[in-house]
């Protein structure tokens, strides 16, 4: 419901056709500006954007087959993310086309928790192509005071 809103307000054609038509009646102001604007609308400004873009201060890429209901969706995170989000995720990818078809599987407990640490926090949760070497047994320091090391689940 705010993306028209947001998208009269910066300007953004593309992003306000994707927003749903407005119910009638329409309000002709908001504390923040118009809800909608029937002279803003433009059928054909989605499809003259790129359908993929670099976001390199985070190290995601974000690309579309097109602009269409149906089109497959893929994201692809790869970069320096010393400073932030800087865990086994390198190489990750996801792809949606009517659904989800490879995706990252998420984290379902706390942060900190073991399933977080023995699993969403390793590579094997990310969608990551992964290469195991079976001698590589090396302990992973445990979080929590008096607890022993663990093997790294990658």
């Amino acid at each position: 419901p705010d993306l028209a809103p947001l998208a009269l307000e910066t300007g953004h054609r593309p992003a306000y056709s994707l927003a749903a038509p407005p119910r009638q009646p329409v309000p002709l102001g908001w504390p923040w500006g118009p809800l909608s604007q029937a002279s803003f609308a433009d059928d054909t400004a989605l499809q003259r954007e790129p359908t993929s873009r670099w976001f390199d201060g985070i190290g995601l890429l974000l690309a579309r087959s097109s602009w269409e209901a149906d089109a497959t969706f893929v994201t692809f995170r790869a970069g320096d993310n010393f400073w932030s989000h800087s865990h086994l995720d390198q190489g990750a990818f996801t792809i949606y086309r009517s659904g989800p078809l490879a995706l990252d599987s998420g984290l379902y407990n706390r942060y900190g928790s073991e399933h977080h640490l023995n699993y969403s926090y390793q590579s094997i949760a990310h969608n990551v192509v992964t290469v195991t070497d079976p001698a590589d047994d090396a302990p992973m320091p445990s979080k929590t005071e008096g607890d022993p090391s663990r093997v790294i689940a990658n």
